[in-house]
């Protein structure tokens, strides 16, 4: 649900558009916290959509290559297999150990690892060249953060310092000055210098999260007051 949609429904539209996500809401509520209430929902909802389209992409890209490896190491041992149309996750295994192959487990990223070790933090996101535009991080590989403008979230404080350093839009301005090629002749000419770089997003940190928080979203309606 757009946050456009919901700024032009009715208390009741907003309370039907509750219904359609199966989201119980208190039916006291003032319009603006019913719109804050449902626009969160919707948003942890497809992230949650999100995830598992992703994660069901990369299981499926991964069996294609471990079957892609399965054929070649067949075809060089002249080894005939029967690999089912629609192998699974043990089917693979099986095969592996015919041919001796061994199972690979896929190393963490340092940032995957700088991450699982990081400080979880309540944090308010800004966007702060396209207000109203989200966004997504994937740093490292594992863990994806879909952030909208001006929503409270759970994530780690080293993703935090990450973007203060790497989130910027270096900025140029004309000088006149003397290079190493006209310094001879005492000659000026106007070259573009770096400036000072402004950052794409911030972040306004709210206070600690609890170790086993996840990732994503903060809904809670609790934790929201307490940040206002």
């Amino acid at each position: 649900i757009e946050m456009k949609e919901l700024l032009l429904q009715s208390k009741e539209e907003l309370l039907e558009s509750a219904n359609k996500l199966k989201f119980k809401v208190d039916r006291s509520s003032k319009e603006d916290d019913l719109r804050d209430s449902i626009m969160n929902e919707s948003i942890r909802q497809t992230v949650e959509i999100e995830e598992r389209v992703r994660l069901k992409y990369q299981e499926q890209r991964k069996m294609k290559n471990d079957i892609a490896e399965i054929r070649a190491e067949a075809d060089i041992r002249h080894i005939k297999l029967e690999i089912p149309q629609e192998p699974t996750l043990t089917d693979i295994i099986r095969l592996k150990k015919q041919l001796n192959l061994s199972i690979k487990e896929l190393k963490p990223s340092p940032e995957t690892i700088a991450i699982e070790k990081s400080k979880k933090v309540y944090a308010i996101f800004r966007n702060l060249q396209q207000k109203d535009e989200d966004v997504h991080f994937n740093v490292g590989g594992k863990y994806w953060f879909h952030l909208w403008p001006g929503k409270v979230y759970v994530i780690p404080e080293w993703l935090i310092n990450y973007c203060r350093r790497t989130a910027i839009e270096p900025n140029y301005e004309k000088k006149i000055l003397r290079t190493l090629e006209t310094a001879q002749t005492d000659e000026w000419v106007e070259q573009s210098v770096r400036a000072e770089s402004e950052q794409r997003w911030s972040f306004e940190t709210l206070g600690d999260a609890p170790k086993d928080a996840s990732f994503g979203i903060v809904v809670d309606s609790d934790i929201l007051k307490s940040s206002k």
